[in-house]
């Protein structure tokens, strides 16, 4: 669950970030020792995004957030 919260984190700072509709760990991208977290998002000119996190990219950014906290 915290890595999906990071990546939702992530992306809704994203300048073109609407809606965030879905985030879960992706089936087809990654591998089982090496997962993807997934999150779909409604962009402001109205179409569907997606954008893909390994975990390690996830953990960076974790550890790079709760230094500035």
């Amino acid at each position: 669950v915290k890595y999906i919260n990071v990546a939702i984190d992530i992306v809704r700072r994203l300048p073109d970030c609407k809606n965030i509709f879905n985030a879960d760990l992706s089936v087809n991208k990654g591998t089982p020792s090496n997962p993807v977290v997934y999150v779909q998002y409604e962009s402001i000119d109205g179409r569907i995004q997606s954008e893909y996190y390994t975990l390690n990219v996830l953990d960076y950014y974790f550890r790079k957030q709760s230094k500035s906290e």
